[in-house]
């Protein structure tokens, strides 16, 4: 099955799933296929059907100011939560203030953080939060994130595909299949 162009695989073998069923895996909701949902006997999750959506009055339309900046805030949250630090960060850091001619105590003062905070961040002892690397970036004009990527591997039948919750994780029912 397909929603928006995307298919649907089964979250721990990766075979598509023609119509997505949910289980509770490890107190997780996951779609899975009637294979593996059979092997591991989890619990089937009910899904909720969706309510048509009434018409409401034209002042019940309109949005405050707060309702459209909550909607901006989560999606870049979302967007930062898809990058992390390169390697290495703290030497780079180093590098980029050193080239620029500045001391600890200059470039802590001008992305306001504590000295002994971007010491440690420069030693590797801490890794920074993405707000701070955000500030660093703006002020020595480096890159110091990255999107991973997805991982691809070849799958226990051969295609090549990302990495799935089954690739990764012993399945209890394929350890039983492997010592008989």
């Amino acid at each position: 099955m397909q929603r928006s162009g995307v298919e649907i695989t089964c979250e721990i073998c990766g075979r598509n799933v023609s119509s997505p069923s949910y289980y509770r895996v490890d107190g997780r909701k996951m779609i899975l296929c009637k294979v593996c949902a059979k092997r591991g006997g989890f619990q089937k999750v009910k899904t909720k059907q969706r309510k048509k959506e009434v018409p409401r009055s034209t002042s019940s339309q309109m949005k405050t100011k707060s309702q459209k900046v909550t909607k901006k805030r989560r999606h870049r949250r979302y967007t930062q939560e898809r990058k992390h630090p390169v390697r290495n960060v703290g030497k780079k850091i180093r590098a980029a203030r050193l080239h620029a001619n500045l001391t600890k105590k200059e470039l802590a003062r001008t992305i306001k953080e504590k000295v002994s905070y971007l010491s440690k961040i420069e030693k590797g002892e801490m890794t920074p939060s993405m707000d701070v690397i955000a500030k660093i970036e703006g002020h020595l004009g480096i890159n110091l994130t990255e999107t991973p990527k997805a991982e691809v591997s070849k799958t226990s039948w051969g295609k090549e595909e990302e990495l799935t919750v089954g690739d990764v994780v012993q399945i209890r029912g394929k350890k039983k299949e492997n010592q008989q």
